[in-house]
């Protein structure tokens, strides 16, 4: 039988990787956006990476949307090299103790620039 939930837990992180490389690396970014799940107990369903390229400057930088989505929601990661930076929004039905660990762990692998509040959502009317 499926878990029933009835709270949604959300953050957003705004993010500076500690090696620029990173950004520009899409099979490091989907080992850590998994490793960022299972780091919250999440349960790993289906991932999608799409291959984007920054104009900047008039050279072309890669860039990647990779969402991650999982049982008990999802995590994406959004990069922008040009700018040295990715967002990375996190929502789980799960526990606001999953959400805080799963932010523990990007915060092992990113310096954060900005952290938006965590939400609680009560989706039950």
């Amino acid at each position: 039988m499926e878990k029933i939930y009835d709270k949604v837990f959300e953050a957003t992180l705004v993010v500076r990787p500690k090696s620029a490389k990173i950004l520009k690396d899409d099979e490091a970014l989907i080992k850590h956006i998994k490793k960022g799940a299972l780091a919250g107990g999440m349960t790993l369903k289906s991932l999608m990476v799409d291959y984007l390229h920054a104009d900047y400057k008039g050279k072309k930088i890669p860039s990647y949307s990779i969402i991650l989505i999982v049982q008990e929601s999802h995590i994406a990661i959004y990069t922008y090299p040009e700018r040295n930076s990715a967002h990375i929004n996190i929502s789980t039905c799960s526990s606001q103790e999953s959400l805080k660990a799963i932010i523990d762990y990007f915060k092992s692998v990113f310096e954060v620039k900005s952290e938006k509040d965590i939400q609680m959502i009560d989706i039950i009317d």
